[in-house]
């Protein structure tokens, strides 16, 4: 089969001058490239692009424009300056929030959120996950998941008597281990209950209550406190909740005056 006359042809940024021989693979050409430079190039890689020019189009490739992203913030990582390059890509020098460490960083995961932080706050995940791990089966933990199961999930049981009914959690405490910070570890004995009963779980409206502290704080009236022998079913309690929420007493309620 006679081989294709490329004379003339131009390829890219490369013209095919005059045959030169042929080696091993094939018939070589050679061509000009648009800088100006002579070079041998193998007769198939032209018009199947795999090479475009003498090699002066990856340098130019290399020496395109820099992106200024000096001064600009991603996560915890303010940008500095230019810190020169690594194989094809631009690093970065940045200064971390947490305490000004200074990191070395790639321009591409700086833009595509990979990169961060200086490494803290993958050290402040671990310490969180570890500590919720730590405690997941302590007592805090579990009335920690219970305060939130019932104001925040519509399924749950106790959902109506609380979450429909407006009460929340506080943002802060919706993490476990700031709920942990302000309230401590749960005395035996107690459950988590709030003053008077009303109110959302938030800092200065909680505490660890003892069942007689629970008792005296389900009645809508404080000062009277509980009859003595009065038998408080969960449903008068609950009953006794509705008023409490609203600031409504009632005192011809037969449930309350049971209570």
């Amino acid at each position: 089969m006679k081989p294709l006359d490329l004379a003339g042809q131009k390829f890219n940024r490369l013209t095919a001058i005059n045959s030169a021989g042929r080696d091993k693979r094939g018939i070589l050409w050679r061509c000009i490239c648009e800088c100006g430079t002579e070079v041998i190039v193998r007769g198939s890689n032209l018009p199947n692009g795999n090479v475009k020019s003498c090699g002066c189009l990856l340098r130019d490739f290399g020496k395109r424009k820099l992106i200024d992203i000096s001064g600009r913030t991603f996560g915890r990582l303010k940008v500095i300056k230019h810190a020169g390059k690594k194989g094809n890509a631009t690093i970065w020098l940045c200064v971390c929030d947490c305490d000004g460490r200074e990191v070395l960083v790639q321009a591409g995961n700086l833009q595509n959120g990979h990169t961060k932080s200086c490494g803290c706050l993958a050290m402040e995940s671990l310490k969180e996950r570890s500590l919720t791990h730590g405690h997941s089966h302590s007592p805090a933990y579990k009335s920690w998941s219970m305060m939130k199961n019932r104001c925040l999930n519509p399924n749950a049981t106790q959902f109506e008597y609380y979450g429909a009914l407006g009460i929340t959690v506080c943002e802060r405490w919706k993490d476990f281990a700031k709920f942990l910070e302000d309230v401590g570890e749960r005395p035996q004995g107690t459950t988590l209950g709030r003053f008077g009963d009303i109110g959302n779980y938030e800092p200065g409206n909680v505490k660890w209550m003892t069942p007689a502290e629970q008792g005296a704080n389900f009645h809508p009236d404080r000062n009277k406190g509980p009859k003595p022998h009065a038998k408080v079913t969960m449903f008068k309690v609950c009953h006794i909740r509705w008023h409490v929420n609203r600031g409504i007493h009632k005192p011809e309620c037969v449930l309350c005056q049971a209570a």
